[in-house]
């Protein structure tokens, strides 16, 4: 009639394991702050993540990727990637155009991890700023696993963008060891 028949020393056991089995399968992310950068306009730029780390959870990456502006990604595992930025059209540029981020392992693009957008031209009423975001999954096999941030143009048109932090929120890219 709704009474509990599992023992305290049955009940205190399982409470363990399961704490047990829960922290050993948990991290928490670290987090990278995205630099702000003025007048990016070529295709395939990484941009720069390594320098300021927000958050150093129990995920364990380091701000020291193969190139610059890489994080590298120090056990093998399945990691979630999720990036977030702001970005918007400098004066002076006359073009519309289609402003792209992705995710690279090792130089190589990450599927999935492609976001795009069409921005318009500065000015009232243009629509030029807006954010890219995207989550992704990567499974790092070596210890040596470099994790680039890149922006290109799939228009081609190469014009002009800025990364910038409205209201000062900052850009991130997060790691989070699922596995």
């Amino acid at each position: 009639t709704g009474v509990d028949t599992v023992s305290a020393a049955t009940d205190a056991a399982n409470k363990a394991y399961v704490d047990a089995t829960v922290s050993a399968a948990a991290y928490t992310p670290d987090i990278w702050q995205v630099n702000t950068a003025s007048d990016l306009n070529t295709q395939d730029t990484t941009l720069i993540c390594d320098t300021v780390r927000i958050r150093n959870g129990s995920t364990n990456t380091a701000g020291s990727g193969t190139n610059a502006g890489e994080i590298a990604i120090i056990d093998a595992g399945t990691y979630e990637i999720t990036y977030s930025i702001s970005i918007k059209v400098p004066a002076g540029v006359t073009t519309r155009q289609v402003v792209a981020t992705y995710l690279a392992s090792n130089g190589t693009p990450i599927p999935g991890s492609l976001n795009s957008t069409y921005l318009r031209l500065p000015g009232s009423n243009q629509g030029g700023a807006t954010s890219l975001f995207n989550t992704s999954y990567v499974v790092a096999g070596t210890e040596d696993t470099s994790i680039a941030l890149i922006i290109g143009w799939l228009d081609g048109t190469n014009q002009s963008v800025d990364i910038y932090e409205p209201g000062s929120i900052q850009n991130t890219i997060t790691f989070r060891k699922i596995s």
